[in-house]
């Protein structure tokens, strides 16, 4: 039971925004020695260095953010670094601006750096926010390739294969299903009571092994269909929803889920609802992607690899929790307690998750 309510608390304790980007997009030309390009830093990210609501209003104006300009300028050249083997490029901000991309509000810069001539490979360093947001990506485009950094990170700055940016992205869809704590926690409530079967108004253990397998089976592989579809869609444009719409819906779904364990009206065919609402999580999943332009061929093995980095990290969810339901199915403690316990405070987290999107307001920083 102790090791059942630690992975309760512990999803308890993880970030209420649970799909609140924290990006950068970073696009680079290099000719002759020099690199140009265009960077753009989400305001919430730049605030985190450097406080840029000046009057403590809770809004972040134009005249704050340019008032801002040289120290956000002085900030960005000691966290990315342009060099050359162990020489570092002279690497210039300019022309700030303000953009919003994804109901998110960016500021952008040019930036250039004068490079020696040398035999060693140009790199570029990304150490912004390290040590303050890890979960934090910059997507940079070279060469019309996309390459993802963490910080701390470096990227040779020439033409890589097409093995090792598929490789990329497989480890940013199990990264990002990681960080997605409101399709992690959709699943729990699924496969949470997977072992069990409804009799008498009371929840029982399954005897059959088999069955249970089944059952996670129907629920993980409609999940992972109806997101790959939308996925798909979304990504290539051919269908869209407004992304508040879509993660309201993404906490209402987890609430439901949740509510579906005390109170359970769906007990058979659940793989449907399961399905039903896989479609709006992968409108969720696709907000990762939406900012990149990439060609269309680098778009269809980008989206490819992302995905299978998603069911890889579905699957070792997966993996973790079925021998740990199937001993747990036995047990008083899990049927009468923990079970409803888990369910109560899922959805409340849920209900919070839904309170905050609907109504675009952060209510509990603490969670």
């Amino acid at each position: 039971m102790n090791r059942f309510l630690l992975i309760v608390l512990t999803l308890l304790s993880l970030p209420a925004l649970a799909h609140r980007t924290s990006d950068s997009q970073i696009n680079l030309q290099i000719d002759s020695g020099i690199v140009t390009g265009e960077a753009a830093f989400a305001l919430h990210d730049l605030d985190l260095l450097l406080a840029l609501d000046l009057n403590a209003d809770g809004a972040i104006t134009w005249r704050e953010l340019k008032a801002s300009d040289a120290a956000l300028q002085q900030i960005l050249t000691t966290v990315i670094a342009v060099r050359t083997g162990t020489e570092v490029c002279a690497l210039q901000w300019r022309n700030l601006q303000a953009r919003q991309r994804q109901q998110q509000y960016y500021a952008e810069y040019t930036l250039t750096a004068h490079c020696p001539e040398t035999n060693s490979a140009m790199a570029l360093d990304y150490n912004f926010l390290q040590g303050i947001d890890n979960e934090h990506r910059a997507l940079v485009r070279l060469a019309g390739e996309l390459h993802v950094l963490a910080p701390g990170q470096s990227l040779t700055l020439a033409q890589r294969g097409g093995w090792q940016q598929f490789s990329a992205f497989v480890r940013e869809g199990s990264h990002h299903i990681w960080i997605g704590y409101d399709h992690l926690l959709f699943l729990f409530c699924l496969l949470l009571p997977a072992a069990l079967i409804r009799r008498d108004g009371r929840w029982q253990a399954e005897p059959e092994p088999h069955r249970i397998l089944l059952e996670m089976l129907k629920l993980v592989t409609s999940f992972t269909i109806a997101h790959s579809i939308t996925l798909l869609l979304a990504s290539f444009q051919i269908l869209s929803l407004p992304s508040r719409l879509v993660e309201s819906i993404i906490a209402g779904s987890v609430l439901i889920a949740a509510l579906n364990v005390l109170k359970p009206v769906v007990t058979r065919r659940l793989w449907l609802l399961t399905f039903g609402f896989g479609l709006i999580h992968g409108f969720g999943f696709a907000a990762v992607l939406a900012d990149l332009a990439l060609p269309i061929e680098q778009r269809a093995s980008s989206l490819l690899a992302f995905n299978l980095g998603i069911e890889l990290g579905q699957l070792t969810v997966v993996a973790t929790l079925l021998p740990l339901l199937l001993w747990w199915r036995h047990q008083h403690w899990y049927r009468r307690w923990a079970l409803p316990t888990g369910a109560v405070m899922a959805a409340g987290v849920a209900g919070i998750w839904l309170l905050e999107r609907v109504g675009e307001r952060e209510l509990l920083t603490w969670f």
